[in-house]
């Protein structure tokens, strides 16, 4: 066979693959909020579907550019997290009464997590139940809607870490761009964070440091690492 034949096939299979790569993910993100809406904005039966959808992709991730499912699965969630904000929103947005005299209970809207509210009426202390949807702002839609506001900082630092793996011993300067790269993705992570959930600002430094404080344990046996110590 001439190379020449060859590398037609091997084009024409490589392109099999994208555009089979392309339907699962134009089917995951129509099926999956279909999913969010049938189950009433539970993320669960969303996650679980997304596993077997998952094990596709990685299939497919063998044989082209993974980058492409990582992007793919960050939009659906990220999607999936404008749905449930918006919900959040709408209930947040209506009256509670206080338990004992029906006197309306000022919330704090930005508190996605059940607390006391005390009445200002008749002082009565009211615990405030946001419900399922409210809750799974802190905790799926923080985490997604961040994610994908910082999905090219996330890129950046993973192309930083295989620059440095690719290297029996990595340069000094490698190294402090792998530094900057970790720090710049996580400070931005946990800022876009704290945009969605203000409470999780006191949490931000503590988070930042122990992520830093991970890399720095993963190289601190780096010959070039410990020598500019």
């Amino acid at each position: 066979m001439a190379i020449s034949e060859v590398r037609t096939r091997w084009l024409a299979f490589i392109v099999k693959i994208q555009e089979r790569h392309r339907d699962v993910i134009n089917e995951a993100r129509v099926g999956c909020l279909q999913l969010l809406d049938i189950a009433q904005l539970d993320t669960n039966p969303m996650a679980n579907a997304w596993q077997g959808i998952s094990s596709q992709l990685l299939a497919l991730y063998a044989k082209i550019e993974g980058t492409w499912s990582e992007r793919a699965e960050t939009e659906i969630f990220a999607a999936a997290a404008d749905r449930l904000m918006e919900a959040a929103q709408q209930h947040l947005s209506k009256d509670f009464g206080c338990t004992q005299c029906g006197a309306q209970l000022e919330v704090d809207r930005n508190v996605f997590r059940s607390h006391y509210v005390k009445c200002g009426f008749c002082s009565v202390i009211n615990t405030y139940e946001p419900g399922t949807r409210v809750r799974s702002v802190e905790n799926f839609c923080a985490h997604h809607l961040a994610k994908r506001e910082t999905l090219e900082l996330e890129r950046t630092m993973h192309f930083a870490w295989e620059a440095v793996r690719a290297q029996r011993t990595a340069p000094l300067a490698l190294l402090q761009h792998l530094e900057s790269a970790v720090h710049s993705y996580w400070s931005t992570f946990y800022g876009k964070r704290a945009e969605v959930v203000p409470d999780l600002e006191k949490d931000r430094d503590a988070d930042l440091n122990a992520r830093m404080q991970e890399f720095y344990n993963t190289k601190k046996h780096e010959k070039n690492w410990v020598a500019r110590a």
